[in-house]
């Protein structure tokens, strides 16, 4: 996935959850994953949960959070 591709995610996903695309990386920098989570329905949730299992895909968001 490219830095572009990243961008329009995280555009998206802000969005979705009602929130600025910066306000959506300062929180999720921060950690605060339960305050994200808590704006999803159950499912999209879950499917969120499992992904953070997957640690390349996270190291992967993680640095490009930081850009």
């Amino acid at each position: 996935m490219d830095e572009k591709q990243i961008e329009n995610l995280i555009k998206l996903a802000a969005q979705k959850l009602n929130m600025n695309p910066e306000e959506l990386k300062s929180t999720a920098m921060s950690g605060d994953v339960d305050s994200l989570l808590s704006k999803m329905d159950k499912k999209s949730a879950d499917k969120v949960r499992t992904a953070m299992k997957d640690k390349n895909l996270t190291d992967s968001l993680t640095e490009k959070f930081k850009k």
